[in-house]
């Protein structure tokens, strides 16, 4: 599986920065509820691996995993990956899909973790 982030392209901290700002922009839009982040976090996850969670298995089977407070499938390469924007987005994802509404970040908790993750990677460049 192939991860999206400065590795993919030439090792560049400029297309991290561009990935996070508009990761941030798009945020902005979801609004304060929690529910709508999970969404968000699915979309991390399609950005690092290129599949949609749970592609290619049946909708009940995947609604079954979900509620039982499984996840999809992150390759071990990926998670420990030291990427800026494929921690980042793990992060992100992992912050959007935490099982107990309580704990699970709204989009601006999201946004606020994306938009310090992008300032540290533009520190690390200048």
């Amino acid at each position: 599986m192939t991860s999206i982030g400065a590795d993919s392209f030439d090792g560049t901290e400029l297309m991290t920065n561009l990935v996070l700002t508009l990761l941030v922009v798009i945020l902005a839009s979801f609004g304060p509820l929690k529910s709508t982040v999970i969404s968000m976090g699915n979309i991390f996850y399609a950005l690092l691996t290129e599949y949609w969670p749970f592609e290619g298995m049946e909708e009940k089977k995947a609604q079954e995993m979900i509620l039982s407070g499984e996840r999809p499938h992150v390759d071990a390469e990926l998670l420990n990956s030291k990427d800026s924007a494929d921690v980042a987005l793990i992060e992100a994802m992992r912050m959007c899909w935490r099982q107990d509404p309580i704990d699970r970040a709204t989009a601006t908790d999201v946004k606020q973790y994306l938009t310090a993750a992008m300032k540290r990677s533009q520190r690390k460049q200048e």
